[in-house]
């Protein structure tokens, strides 16, 4: 009697034989790489070019833009304006301190570049030691020289050349005026100005603590919200004052 083994082995025979006729050797067969390209027996194929590593893309520097050319052969440059010294406006007085400071060179001596820091830093020292009454001679120094001024100026201003005032203006950072001389009539404030003033008047009498750049600024966002009719009395205001001016101005005028 077969064991259950021998079944087994039995059955699985047939499966190996044709396992067995699967795997059989064949013979090597030698690769033949083609002898004609895809393309045509005419196509030349061109070496691949090298890669361009990140070495070289840093080396390469890159190209400088060009400055723009100054002015060209044919062009010639503005020539400079030279004003002479006996043309130019008078010099504006000194503040009140600058006049106590050139008092102390004065008493000090004649000193060079190296001691002048020193000197200041002494100067201002002095000069906060000082009581009011004391600073006060100076104010009264310094109004005396700006009165002077304006006359100086207003002079000026009568025989100054019209492009000799204009180049001055170009080159300086405040520019020249001519100053208002006593008896001239002064030009209005416009109508926001005079909503302005009524604003300060009305909030400086509630509390003197207020900075009049915090009522200048209310002002304007309340004047941004009122409506044409509310602006409208400002503007009549500021029309009628208007109308006065160039009346005293045209008067003015003709009496000079």
């Amino acid at each position: 009697m077969l064991s259950v083994l021998n079944i087994r082995l039995a059955a699985r025979i047939p499966l190996l034989a044709k396992s067995a006729t699967c795997h059989v050797a064949r013979p090597n067969l030698a690769f033949r790489p083609p002898t004609r390209s895809f393309w045509s027996s005419t196509h030349v194929e061109e070496p691949p070019k090298p890669p361009v590593t990140k070495i070289e893309v840093e080396g390469v520097k890159p190209e400088k833009k060009k400055r723009a050319t100054k002015a060209k052969a044919g062009e010639k440059k503005p020539k400079r304006v030279v004003i002479p010294k006996e043309a130019r406006p008078p010099k504006g007085p000194s503040s009140p301190y600058i006049i106590f400071f050139k008092d102390q060179i004065e008493e000090m001596g004649i000193v060079g570049k190296d001691t002048l820091m020193a000197m200041a830093v002494k100067a201002g020292e002095n000069w906060r030691a000082l009581s009011d009454e004391e600073k006060a001679t100076y104010t009264t120094r310094y109004r005396a020289e700006r009165d002077k001024y304006k006359e100086e100026l207003g002079e000026w201003f009568k025989q100054a050349d019209p492009s000799t005032v204009r180049e001055l203006n170009k080159k300086a950072k405040r520019k020249l005026r001519a100053p208002k001389l006593p008896g001239e009539p002064r030009r209005p404030p416009t109508a926001f100005f005079l909503y302005l003033q009524e604003r300060r008047d009305q909030q400086t009498s509630i509390d003197n603590a207020i900075a009049m750049r915090d009522i200048a600024i209310e002002a304007g966002k309340g004047w941004r919200d009122m409506t044409a009719e509310q602006k409208t009395p400002y503007k009549e205001r500021f029309n009628r004052m208007l109308e006065e001016y160039f009346k005293k101005k045209a008067a003015y005028s003709s009496s000079e």
